[in-house]
């Protein structure tokens, strides 16, 4: 691997509680000779992405487990996800309002949470469900390029994560695929080129390695998963509209995370941690949506932050004594 590769992995591995051998093993060399150690516990995690993050099942099981696993580490995972979100700054002509664009919150929501470490997960949205087109395509980059090296001016590290795929499966059965030359395309009415225009998004985010500190691919594992699965249930799926992944959707992002960070798990909880999880990182990110500030309609307000952070608190009391 490559010297810059392993001092980011070395990171991550004390980041998650990973062993100290194992860090060792990856970087080569002592933790201490590239100034990390231990020093990143109660390290500000924020996630960044569209409406996957925002409904944040994904992010509730990463807590969930570095709370059951590394319960000393004090990491404070912030879901900062956006329904309708892109980076490209585009928007469907017939989409009931205009999609928000992160890179009009970004510089608030650096200033506001300081995070050490930023996760990025788009592209479902940004080519508004059309056909492909270059000058979206391009919308996207510099969108995300914007955003990463605004990041990166904080010292935060940045961890880019590919669109996961759009499945047309479903939206073919209901009706909703528009062939090339349709009129319109939106999120209801979407090309039948799709999962196309998706798969280039997530190509040009594997090789980005230059520009983000890491890079996971999501959507190859989640491709490969429905193709596996369709082998014996031709209908199966992993997102009923398409679009947004259910529970073992949800379960294989955090789990392919995971894994880029060196640790393998079957991520399994008692339902009653996961809701406690659950409702925890729900009043965190609506309040910190609220106090970052975003253009969204339609999103609950969330509480005060120190009234939120309270509740927080108490609820991760409830966890950890379980």
């Amino acid at each position: 691997m490559k010297p810059r590769l392993n001092a980011i992995l070395a990171f991550f591995s004390v980041w998650l509680g990973v062993s100290f051998s194992l860090a060792q093993e990856i970087q080569g060399k002592p933790l201490g000779s590239i100034g990390l150690g231990a020093s990143r516990q109660g390290a500000t995690i924020v996630f960044l992405g569209d409406s996957n993050t925002y409904t944040g099942t994904w992010v509730s099981l990463l807590d969930a487990w570095q709370m059951n696993e590394i319960p000393t580490a004090q990491l404070r995972l912030l879901n900062l996800g956006l329904s309708s979100e892109t980076t490209s700054g585009l928007s469907e002509p017939t989409h009931p309002f205009p999609r928000p664009d992160v890179k009009t919150r970004i510089d608030s929501i650096l200033e506001k949470t300081k995070p050490d470490v930023v996760f990025i997960c788009y592209g479902m949205n940004d080519g508004i469900y059309h056909p492909q087109s270059e000058e979206r395509f391009q919308a996207y980059q510099t969108g995300i390029r914007e955003v990463v090296t605004k990041v990166k001016k904080t010292g935060a590290l940045v961890v880019l994560i590919t669109p996961p795929i759009f499945d047309p499966l479903p939206v073919r059965a209901k009706g909703k695929l528009q062939k090339p030359g349709a009129e319109r395309y939106s999120w209801e009415l979407v090309s039948d080129e799709y999962d196309e225009v998706v798969s280039q998004y997530a190509n040009w985010i594997t090789g980005q390695t230059r520009l983000a500190d890491l890079v996971i691919d999501i959507h190859t594992p989640m491709k490969k998963a429905v193709t596996m699965a369709r082998a014996s249930d031709p209908s199966f799926t992993l997102a009923g509209d398409g679009i947004h992944y259910n529970h073992d959707g949800h379960r294989l992002v955090a789990k392919t995370v995971l894994e880029a960070l060196g640790v393998k798990t079957d991520l399994s909880f008692d339902a009653e941690m996961m809701k406690l999880v659950t409702e925890r990182q729900k009043v965190l990110r609506d309040a910190y949506l609220t106090f970052c500030g975003h253009s969204r309609p339609g999103v609950p307000k969330g509480k005060a932050l120190e009234e939120a952070t309270r509740e927080a608190d108490a609820l991760e009391s409830r966890i950890r004594k379980r």
